[in-house]
């Protein structure tokens, strides 16, 4: 189960008010909070979000997000995307990756 659905879960039972409630008593749930974006950051996080959400995955189950995959979106979707938003967008994907990693070794 990924954090997104028993968030969405707790707080379709219960209500995000009490969800606010319970994270600051239980670190379990805690982790399950959404991060937020800082406003200045929320245009390219839309971005990468829609291009994460619709990336492809390889035979192992790796997703792939490349240089191509961003500028089929831009060629696609006309997104005024500059050389700099394509960079900040790779280090969102490191830092996305690295976040998936961490949750892989809690797992195991």
């Amino acid at each position: 189960m990924r954090n997104v659905d028993e968030r969405q879960r707790f707080i379709e039972k219960f209500g995000k008010q009490r969800f606010l409630e319970v994270c600051e008593k239980d670190p379990h749930f805690e982790e399950l909070k959404e991060v937020p974006c800082p406003p200045e950051y929320e245009w390219i996080f839309r971005h990468f979000m829609s291009i994460w959400q619709n990336c492809e995955y390889d035979i192992s189950g790796n997703i792939i997000f490349t240089y191509r995959t961003v500028n089929e979106y831009v060629e696609c979707m006309k997104a005024p995307l500059t050389v700099e938003d394509k960079k900040q967008l790779f280090k969102m994907k490191s830092w996305a990756m690295e976040a998936i990693s961490e949750l892989k070794e809690k797992d195991d």
